[in-house]
């Protein structure tokens, strides 16, 4: 059964060549899932730098994207090691999916500092939760994991990296609400389309 995200970039020569590359450096998928944690607390302190006017706007928020799209290339990596290098240990299943809130979390309630709207960001990261919550539920009963949007992982992290070239360059502060505003609702929106599909497949392997 297939549990693993599509990603064309897992076929890119360039990512089969870095994950060997990481593999013969002595990482493992469990120490670059950890990794990925660390890149989104880095994003969530660039963040909070920018809200307190310690860091320049422009500054801020492209590093806070560059460590955006480092985490997720950790994701990517680490799901190479275990799969493709067969590195996955014993609690690779752990690593793969709890690292993965921890760093949903900081990113987002990061992302809600620089208009100080933290219960819009904790509502954000609460359903960005509840969305993975309902794919995984889906595997512990035996069915196929599905990664549906409109606002599945990918989705939210390229919308937060592309708004923060926008609100870096503009310094308008409400894009990040409209931002967060789109990720609430679009995340609602997967986590209750999830459960439709998933009510679904129950159905359709039990008649």
């Amino acid at each position: 059964m297939n549990n693993r995200r599509e990603l064309k970039s897992r076929n890119t020569t360039w990512a089969s060549k870095s994950s060997q590359l990481l593999a013969k450096m002595g990482f493992t998928p469990n120490s670059i899932s950890i990794i990925s944690i660390i890149f989104s607390m880095l994003s969530c302190l660039m963040f909070y730098l920018v809200s307190i006017n310690t860091i320049s706007y422009l500054l801020g928020f492209i590093l806070a994207a560059l460590f955006i799209q480092l985490r997720l290339i950790c994701n990517l990596m680490d799901g190479m090691l275990a799969i493709e290098l067969k590195m996955k240990s014993t609690l690779g299943d752990l690593f793969n999916e709890i690292p993965d809130r921890f760093a949903d979390t900081f990113i987002i309630i990061g992302f809600s500092f620089i208009t100080n709207d933290l219960l819009l960001g904790l509502w954000c990261s609460l359903f960005a939760m509840a969305t993975a919550y309902i794919r995984v539920l889906g595997g512990s009963l035996g069915l196929e994991q599905k990664f549906l949007g409109p606002m599945a992982k990918q989705h939210r992290m390229f919308l937060i990296t592309i708004l923060c070239f926008l609100v870096g360059f503009s310094q308008k502060n409400q894009i990040v609400n409209y931002g967060l505003w789109v990720i609430f609702i679009g995340s609602m929106l997967t986590f209750f389309r999830r459960i439709l599909v998933l009510a679904s497949d129950l159905k359709s392997k039990r008649a």
